[in-house]
C-alpha cells in the first residue's frame, strides 16, 4: 500500500473532490427545482417544496462529505473549513426547514382527513421528513464540526 503522502495516494484523493463536487453540484441543481417556481404562503406549496428538498438532500450531502474527505486527505485546510461553512449554513436552513415544515404539518392532515387512504400515506410522509430532518442535522452538524476541527489543527 503507497503512503498516504504518495502521488498516487493525492491523485486519488483529487479525484474524490472532483467526484464529490460533481455530487454536490448535480444534487443542489434537484433541490433547486424543488423550490421554483416559488409559492411562498400557499401551504401545499411549501409541504411538497420541503418535502421534495429532504429527498433530494441526500446526494449534495454525499457530495459534500466526498469534498470534505478529500480536503482532510490532501490537507486542504481551507477546503476543510469552505465545507464546515456550507455545512453549518446547511444547519441554519435545515433547522428553518423544520419549523415550516411543523407549521403545516396540521394543514396537510386536515386536508387528507375524509380519506383514510391519503391519510396514511399522508403520516408516513410526515414520519419519513421528521426522521430525515434529524438525520441531516447530525450529519451537516459532524460535518460542521470536521470542517472546523480541521481548520484548527497544526500544519
Amino acid at each position: 500500500m503507497p503512503p498516504l503522502d504518495s502521488p498516487a495516494a493525492l491523485d486519488a484523493w483529487r479525484v474524490i473532490g472532483w467526484v464529490g463536487l460533481g455530487f454536490v453540484l448535480m444534487g443542489a441543481t434537484d433541490v433547486a427545482l424543488a423550490w421554483y417556481p416559488t409559492a411562498f404562503g400557499k401551504p401545499e406549496w411549501e409541504f411538497g417544496a420541503i418535502a421534495a428538498t429532504l429527498n433530494g438532500f441526500a446526494l449534495p450531502l454525499l457530495g459534500l462529505y466526498l469534498v470534505l474527505a478529500a480536503a482532510v486527505g490532501r490537507r486542504r485546510r481551507v477546503v476543510s473549513l469552505a465545507v464546515g461553512i456550507v455545512a453549518v449554513l446547511l444547519l441554519i436552513t435545515l433547522a428553518v426547514l423544520a419549523f415550516v415544515y411543523l407549521t403545516v404539518i396540521p394543514l396537510a392532515l386536515k386536508s387528507v382527513a375524509a380519506n383514510p387512504l391519503l391519510e396514511e400515506g399522508m403520516k408516513k410522509a410526515i414520519l419519513k421528513a421528521l426522521v430525515l430532518f434529524v438525520a441531516y442535522g447530525v450529519l451537516f452538524g459532524a460535518a460542521t464540526v470536521r470542517g472546523m476541527r480541521t481548520w484548527r489543527q497544526p500544519r
